[in-house]
């Protein structure tokens, strides 16, 4: 049954920009200041959190739950593996603070949001079963004369 009641209160000390529930539901993201939290839906326990060196506006967890990807202040986006809460890229690229990032479902891109509107999509790895495992090469290219 819905209520209009406060069911829990989560102190973040800090204004939270980003919320976003994971695909299976079970885990609660929030972006807040410098840190991005996770916390258990049913039992609303922190589970962990990641301190970044700039603000941090938006969040989104991958659909497989197997990293997330992070974008604020400072014009880059970060992708963190979910599980050992580690850095594994970040693309440095915008030419503003990066205000929303979400995972495409249809494909395995992400897309983040400017101030100014722009919204450009980025590949993570050319495999989806892959996403958030390691880049592949590039491969380059080449152009006749």
């Amino acid at each position: 049954m819905r209520q209009l009641s406060q069911v829990k209160k989560l102190n973040t000390g800090a204004s939270v920009a980003d919320i976003q529930l994971s695909k299976s539901r079970d885990i609660l993201l929030a972006a807040h200041g410098k840190t991005v939290s996770f916390w258990d839906t049913e039992t609303f326990l922190e589970l962990s959190n990641v301190k970044f060196d700039t603000k941090i506006f938006s969040i989104s967890m991958h659909p497989d739950m197997e990293c997330f990807i992070a974008g604020g202040e400072d014009f880059k986006l970060y992708k963190y593996d979910y599980k050992s809460l580690t850095e594994k890229e970040s693309y440095k690229g915008h030419f503003g603070p990066i205000h929303c990032v979400r995972f495409r479902r249809t494909e395995n891109c992400t897309r983040p949001g400017r101030k100014t509107g722009h919204c450009v999509c980025g590949r993570l790895t050319s495999e989806r079963r892959t996403a958030c495992g390691e880049r592949p090469p590039l491969k380059r290219k080449h152009r006749d004369g």
